[in-house]
């Protein structure tokens, strides 16, 4: 994930980019990993994906919890 300083657009400091936050990393199980997904929710076409309300707010629902897991350790400075 890049994020960018709204003010002068500079890229901000990846707080996971240390060896302490890898660490931990691997040893805390992610999130996104484990998750049950009904498969009758697949869309068996591409016209089928592009219209579906379920694919569209699953996908929203997954990043917006990711967004808010790790976008406070990016702008704790």
């Amino acid at each position: 994930m890049t994020v960018f300083d709204g003010e002068n657009f500079a890229i901000r400091k990846n707080p996971y980019a240390t060896i302490e936050s890898r660490l931990t990393a691997a040893f805390v199980p992610r999130k996104d990993f484990d998750r049950e997904i009904d498969s009758t929710l697949f869309p068996s076409s591409a016209v089928e994906a592009v219209n579906s309300t379920a694919l569209r707010n699953g996908a929203r629902a997954v990043l917006a919890e990711t967004l808010d897991d790790r976008l406070p350790a990016f702008l704790r400075e």
